[in-house]
Parts: structure tokens; C-alpha cells; sequence
């Protein structure tokens, strides 16, 4: 069995990068419509610029570290999310005799996770540096699992019986994860 997953922008929960942060704490006596252009061009940066109701970089507007126009979240800082997963199982069970049961039973899981996230200049100090920022992360983890199992089950009489289960088992995990973070210079 397996799995293949992709997700652009994928809405991300609490406070940093999530757009709806924006829209709740922006003021109820502007008009959004202004901000819907959510950068203009600027001439000490010669970039375009995040414009939003606090911040502004030739105005010296820096806003909140928390919220950022909604926009900008979805089209400057833009995630990709990609998910890979195989999973196998298998069970063999053998009657010894009329009451003992050998069985052995194993699985695999191999996940693997690549995750990247742009940030451009001007997003908020909080989240990346002034020329932008680029974070891509890969996460692979494999699990095996094995167990062997005796059970048994006799009746001692009409009121009486016996039952029983031994075994052992053994689990093997591994992960690795690989980040790479980095920021352009200007010289």
C-alpha cells in the first residue's frame, strides 16, 4: 500500500505564515480593497515590497512581527509540500495441533517528506531576513516491525481451561532529516 501527496500552500496553523492572521487582525475602519495590491515598487529597495496597512519599507512601517498581508503570505512566502509513504504488512499463522497456534507477523513503513518554503524580501523580520529566505527539508523515516507469537487454548474439564500466549517481538526505527536555510547577500 501507498501514498502520494502534493500540497501548494498548504494553510499553515498558528500565528506565522498563515494568512487568516492577516484578515483578523486588520483594521475594520480601512478598506481591504487597498491592500488586495499586495506590493508596490520600491525605490530604496528597487524591488517590489510588501504594501499593507502597517508596513511599508520607504515609510519606515515595519507592523507587527505576527501579521503580513494575506496575499503576500500566499504569493511571496509560498510552500511545497510533498509526502511519499509505503506501508506492507504480512501474517502467517500455522495450527500445530488442535490447540497451539504458531503465528509470525511483520510490516514496513517508509515515509519520506520534502518540504520547501520561499520567503522574499520584505516578509517580516520574524520569519526571514531582509533579502528573503529559502528553507527546504527532507525527512525520510523507515520502521520494521516483527513479532512471533505461540498461543494456546485447552479445556481441563467442563468449567476449566487453560489459555495462554508467549512471544517476542522486535522493532527497528530509523530517520534522517536534511534542512538547508539560506538568505542572498547584497554586496
Amino acid at each position: 500500500m501507498g501514498s502520494l501527496q502534493k500540497a501548494h500552500n498548504r494553510l499553515t496553523p498558528g500565528v506565522y505564515f498563515n494568512p487568516l492572521t492577516g484578515l483578523y487582525m486588520f483594521p475594520r475602519g480601512l478598506n481591504f480593497n487597498d491592500y488586495k495590491q499586495y506590493e508596490y515598487f520600491s525605490p530604496s529597495r528597487y524591488l517590489y515590497a510588501q504594501k499593507w496597512w502597517n508596513i511599508n519599507q520607504d515609510k519606515g512601517w515595519v507592523g507587527q512581527d505576527y501579521q503580513q498581508n494575506p496575499y503576500w503570505t500566499l504569493y511571496r512566502n509560498p510552500a511545497d509540500n510533498r509526502n511519499q509513504n509505503v506501508y506492507g504488512a504480512v501474517s502467517l499463522k500455522y495450527l500445530l495441533n488442535d490447540w497451539l497456534v504458531l503465528q509470525t507477523r511483520g510490516n514496513i513503513s517508509h515515509f519520506i517528506n520534502d518540504y520547501e518554503r520561499h520567503m522574499y524580501a520584505t516578509t517580516q523580520a520574524t520569519l526571514a531576513r531582509p533579502n528573503g529566505n529559502l528553507f527546504t527539508s527532507r525527512s525520510t523515516s523507515r520502521t520494521l516491525y516483527g513479532d512471533l507469537l505461540l498461543t494456546g487454548e485447552r479445556s481441563l474439564g467442563a468449567d476449566w481451561g487453560i489459555g495462554f500466549t508467549a512471544g517476542t517481538s522486535i522493532q527497528d526505527q530509523q530517520a534522517k532529516i536534511i534542512t538547508v536555510a539560506g538568505s542572498p547577500t547584497v554586496p
